[in-house]
């Protein structure tokens, strides 16, 4: 998959990474200064206009599934691992 795929299908689970977010008590500000990021990166990131490595890593450690993120390079390294099977 690459960026923009990976970004329209984050768009389709967004509520469902939100939702992971709101069992923390945590909002698209909060981990923007947690991170260092904007809040606007962060809502960009979660609803697949972006696809900054930064918030995605930051999701994945939160405990968001892996599933949920498309993260493209790794999307990527799984396509080309079963295109090599």
């Amino acid at each position: 998959m690459n960026r923009v795929q990976c970004g329209a299908a984050r768009n389709k689970v967004r509520r469902r990474i939100q939702e992971h977010l709101d069992g923390l008590g945590l909002n698209m500000a909060s981990l923007g200064r947690k991170i260092g990021v904007a809040r606007q990166t962060v809502y960009a990131t979660i609803v697949g206009e972006k696809s900054s490595r930064k918030v995605l890593y930051a999701l994945k450690e939160l405990g968001v599934p892996e599933k949920l993120l498309f993260i493209p390079e790794v999307r990527a390294g799984a396509e080309n691992h079963e295109e090599a099977a």
